[in-house]
């Protein structure tokens, strides 16, 4: 069963869950980049293999090249279909880790994210310094139906690290008014 093992009964993350589907969003989400680069290199290969094939053969032997051109150029995919699904293997099994690693608290004094795998990454806000709380979704969120909640602060790295990400739409709001509530108890303020 897919579950943070952080989350403990009573804190945030478990009573506002992540989406299970983040990780086969995060999957693919990831690995577009690496698929493009292996078509590219894919479709070089075969062309080089191709220009090689009928440089390297005469007109005398162009039985052999209809025998021999096949076996090389199908050879080829099979490769790369077998690097493509173990990297697909590789990168679902660390999302798994990643998501069952992720934890986010919302405490009395602060908020507190860990994210990783092998290198943690604790991130702790103290609510008077959050400055913006805002929910968006990039391509990969709409096409899942998840939202990322952002914690914005006045420091540069708060954007790419400050952030709940892979909640249902109702968890997002969710968070956004709690994280609110917060600010406004510990700014002593009616507002944001």
């Amino acid at each position: 069963m897919l579950k943070q093992i952080h989350c403990l009964s009573g804190q945030t993350c478990s009573i506002i869950p992540l989406e299970k589907r983040k990780v086969i969003k995060k999957t693919l989400a990831s690995s577009g980049f690496l698929y493009s680069i292996i078509l590219i290199f894919f479709l070089i290969f075969i062309y080089s293999q191709y220009y090689e094939i009928f440089e390297e053969y005469t007109p005398t032997t162009l039985k052999e090249l209809s025998l021999t051109a096949p076996v090389r150029i199908l050879t080829t995919p099979l490769y790369l279909f077998i690097i493509v699904i173990t990297f697909i293997i590789l990168n679902f099994i660390y999302q798994v880790l990643y998501y069952r690693y992720y934890f986010y608290d919302l405490m009395p004094e602060e908020v507190v994210i860990m994210k990783g795998v092998i290198a943690r990454n604790r991130i702790a806000v103290r609510y008077e310094k959050i400055q913006n709380i805002f929910i968006d979704q990039d391509f990969w969120d709409r096409f899942f139906k998840l939202y990322d909640v952002h914690i914005a602060t006045a420091d540069i790295q708060s954007g790419p690290v400050s952030h709940i990400d892979g909640v249902s739409k109702d968890n997002a709001e969710k968070l956004k008014t709690v994280l609110t509530e917060n600010i406004k108890k510990a700014k002593g303020t009616n507002g944001l």
